[in-house]
């Protein structure tokens, strides 16, 4: 342990970077999860387009999609690439300007940027438009919005619980600080709230149920399947899955930050055993299966 962040214990080596989305080659029958958070917004109280991504983070976001894939399709041999399928999802969360206009998705915006870097380097190693699945399941190639993939339920479920961490702590650093800490966990429990562990566990059985649906969906109609699953959320609920379901540490002691832009890449075999390397320690994935 090295130091403390309000009252959350910091360790060693518990962080995600964005060195951390490095690409994974699946074999037939196996299936590539990359958990990415939100690329970095634009929160300026002046700015004309409030919560907008900032341009050259949103590059950054669609640079990392072509450089990862431009590995996995080079690493894949001329006739398997063919079995490869690419699946883009988002959470459908919005940020809420304070002019009153059309809110920004973070997460959405973010998983355009990597559409268009997958697209990219498909275009690069001549890989056929429709194994990317976005072309399949949407009509546009979009991102597939997912609200089990949002941030915080509790601005929509549990507007009473908002109000009461308003009225202690304001709704500056102190409001995030206690609500990760889980610090007035008795009046949550008490409103029904959602809390750490909860987003924890929402996380977990959202994730855990597309990877088998499009296992059962994909894997089961061609054994030769190469499938990834690219899926864009934010910190407050990768956070709180990685301390959780990787670490094994409690949500609400633990710390670990995650960078904007940055993620997980989870590599599961046929029989949905999960491994993923975190700041170049690996760890076994096991909450998918």
């Amino acid at each position: 342990m090295v130091n403390n962040v309000g009252g959350l214990t910091v360790e060693r080596k518990m962080e995600i970077k964005r060195d951390d989305l490095h690409p994974e080659i699946a074999s037939p029958g196996e299936t590539v999860l990359v958990l990415q958070r939100n690329a970095k917004d634009d929160r300026s109280p002046k700015s004309e387009d409030f919560g907008a991504l900032i341009p050259e983070q949103a590059k950054q976001a669609e640079d990392s999609a072509r450089v990862f894939f431009d590995q996995v399709f080079a690493d894949t041999g001329e006739e398997e690439k063919s079995k490869i399928r690419i699946l883009v999802v988002a959470s459908d969360a919005s940020l809420p300007r304070p002019d009153g206009g059309e809110p920004h998705k973070r997460a959405v915006d973010t998983a355009v940027s990597v559409i268009s870097g997958i697209k990219e380097s498909m275009r690069k190693f001549d890989v056929s438009d429709d194994q990317l699945l976005n072309e399949v399941e949407t009509t546009s190639g979009t991102p597939i919005e997912m609200s089990g993939l949002t941030d915080l339920l509790i601005f929509k479920d549990s507007p009473e619980f908002v109000d009461f961490l308003k009225k202690k702590y304001g709704f500056g650093k102190d409001f995030w600080v206690k609500l990760e800490e889980d610090a007035d966990i008795t009046e949550r429990a008490g409103l029904g709230a959602e809390g750490p562990s909860d987003v924890a566990d929402r996380m977990r059985r959202v994730l855990s149920a597309l990877v088998q649906e499009c296992a059962r969906k994909y894997h089961q109609a061609d054994p030769g399947t190469r499938l990834y699953i690219w899926a864009v959320s934010h910190y407050d609920s990768i956070s709180p899955l990685v301390k959780d379901y990787i670490y094994n540490k409690d949500p609400a002691k633990a710390y670990l930050p995650v960078e904007q832009g940055s993620g997980i890449v989870i590599k599961l075999d046929k029989d949905g055993v999960g491994k993923t390397t975190i700041n170049g320690e690996t760890h076994l994935a096991v909450f998918l299966s």
